[in-house]
């Protein structure tokens, strides 16, 4: 019987490990998510060119005029900056303006996060070229019935 847990921490900060110590008498038994492995440039690009059960995002954006890109904040591994750019080959291929695409990380209920994670996040090229920001301004105010 263990009483001790060894798990993986601050994926963005050097993913170091953990080791958790629980009191005497108490059984700890680790169920580990299985990742699945990741995905090849190729792969990525056949997900973009065939995706399943929808049109490629080239031509759900046709005649779009602007986009916005929501990722996840960094309390998820998610290795965004690795898609990025075959999102917005899709947008540009579509004919959406540069200009007009942005990126908003939703943090949720976490803080927001700075500028230098923001370009962990997206990579540090989509972060000086493009408007990457934690708020959302709505340029309209709207009402949600009665709460």
């Amino acid at each position: 019987m263990t009483n001790k847990a060894t798990v993986r921490s601050g994926a963005w900060y050097g993913d170091n490990e953990l080791t958790l110590n629980f009191p005497t008498g108490w059984e700890v038994e680790m169920l580990n998510q299985q990742d699945a492995p990741a995905l090849t440039e190729a792969q990525i690009e056949q997900a973009f060119a065939e995706p399943i059960g929808t049109l490629p995002i080239r031509e759900l954006a046709k005649e779009k005029k602007s986009a916005a890109i929501i990722v996840d904040d960094l309390s998820r591994p998610t290795p965004s900056y690795k898609v990025i750019p075959y999102l917005l080959r899709e947008l540009t291929t579509a004919g959406v303006p540069k200009s007009e695409i942005r990126f908003v990380v939703g943090v949720g209920a976490h803080r927001p996060i700075t500028k230098e994670e923001m370009a962990k996040k997206v990579g540090t090229d989509i972060a000086a070229e493009y408007e990457v920001t934690n708020e959302v301004i709505l340029s309209k105010t709207y009402k949600c019935g009665n709460i």
